[in-house]
This record gives C-alpha cells, structure tokens and sequence, in this order.
C-alpha cells in the first residue's frame, strides 16, 4: 500500500487530486498528513515569505527601473532644482517646455563656456547643445565629478550635477 493514501474510495491510492504527491502538497485527505500545518502550506508560506522580501528588495535598490532624472527649463530659467546629486550612469533628461524658449546648454557657469574633463561631450562644447521649445535630450554622466552647466543665451541659467 503506498504511504500517503487517501482513506476513502474503495481501495487506498497515491493523491490524485494533486499534480505533487499527497507527500508534498500536503493533502488534507490523507491519513498521515495535518492537512493545515502539512509540507505544501508550510512550502508555500515560505515561498510567499521569499517573494514579498524580493520584491521590497526591488522596491529600495537602485535607478535601473526608475527612469531618468529630469531638469526641466521655462523662457530664461531652470524650473525645478538647480543641483542634484545622482549615481554614476545616470540619464539625466532636459526638457524645454513648449511655452519654453531655445536654449544653449553648456559646461560653465553664468552663460561662459568651461570645458570639464569627464563631463558628457554634448555639453563639453563651447558649441554646446540646443534644445528647442517642447524638445527633450538625454545626456548620460559616466564620470564622476561635479558638472557646472549653463545656456549661453541666458547667463542666469545654472545648474549643478553632482556625479558619485
């Protein structure tokens, strides 16, 4: 007779109720399982217990999935924080508003250009990059360090990025 066997039906028989043996999944039909307290609910609790860690292990770790940080700009101003602080490889987004005005964004500070070792060559030009009103442009910061930007057309336009 097999160990784990249902004690109804004509004859005693391995569960087949379950795609697991009566062993594991614990069937509560069993002669020598607990049913509540058998191997499956105490399997599947852990099994939950590990997926809830997991995912608030997601949840705290990293920028891989949140997307990029975003400097946004008006007419003649930076709109949101003029210094953040972000991890190294970080996608920084800038964004013109489509009320906004062109822009010539640059390593430097008060509208002068200042080359930076390291800095992202969009904007380690005195040529600089342009942003149109309602466009966007990624800029990717690989090296660490602390980036001064400007637009040459408004010189009251500063921002730092710090890179660690």
């Amino acid at each position: 007779m097999p160990r784990y066997a249902h004690s109804h039906g004509r004859y005693p028989t391995l569960c087949s109720a379950h795609r697991w043996s009566s062993a594991i999944a614990g069937c509560s039909n069993t002669t020598t399982t607990s049913g509540a307290n058998g191997p499956m609910r105490k399997y599947m609790m852990s099994l939950s217990l590990a997926g809830v860690i997991a995912l608030t292990l997601a949840a705290c770790g990293g920028s891989s999935t949140s997307g990029p940080t975003i400097i946004t700009m008006g007419t003649s101003t930076f709109t949101g924080s003029t210094s953040l602080t972000i991890h190294q490889g970080t996608t920084v987004k800038f964004a013109d508003a489509a009320s906004g005005a062109t822009h010539i964004l640059m390593m430097g500070a008060n509208g002068m250009y200042g080359g930076m070792m390291g800095a992202p060559n969009m904007l380690n030009s005195s040529m600089g990059m342009t942003i149109s009103p309602g466009q966007t442009m990624m800029v990717t910061f690989t090296t660490p360090g602390t980036y001064h930007i400007t637009c040459s057309i408004h010189p009251d336009m500063n921002v730092t990025i710090t890179v660690r």
